[in-house]
């Protein structure tokens, strides 16, 4: 078995060579080139249309007719054309109805049961039971 420091510097060193080979260096980035469904003219069609909100995005993909909206606002935020986001929608109102504990006091007080918290014990529901037969 080899040493750690064998395996250390064997591994250094073939990165080493691959950084050289590929002439590299530590510092500069990698750039891949990026495979784009988007032509010349509809980046600038997007460029043109800034700042892109939702309503232009969706126009904007079914003009293109093969990309999505959300893939031209991401297209957008590439190129650093500014997106606005669409407004929260109001989160509706509930319609409160009695609670679980407001049931359970009312049919505690109707039946001159102790007026207590939590749910029916036992007992109470034989009471509730003889009631109701």
């Amino acid at each position: 078995m080899k040493n750690w420091n064998i395996l250390y510097s064997e591994i250094s060193l073939y990165f080493s060579r691959l950084i050289c080979f590929n002439k590299l260096t530590f510092t500069q980035k990698l750039k891949v080139k990026n495979m784009s469904n988007y032509t010349e003219t509809m980046v600038q069609k997007i460029r043109n249309a800034a700042p892109l909100n939702l309503a232009k995005a969706q126009k904007l993909a079914s003009d293109f007719g093969n990309v999505t909206y959300r893939s031209v606002i991401a297209k957008a935020k590439s190129l650093d054309i500014e997106y606005i986001k669409a407004a929260p929608a109001a989160k509706s109102v509930k319609v409160k109805g009695p609670t679980k504990n407001d049931i359970l006091s009312g049919i505690r007080s109707s039946l001159s049961l102790a007026d207590r918290e939590g749910d029916l014990t036992k007992d109470e529901l034989v009471i509730i039971f003889e009631h109701l037969a």
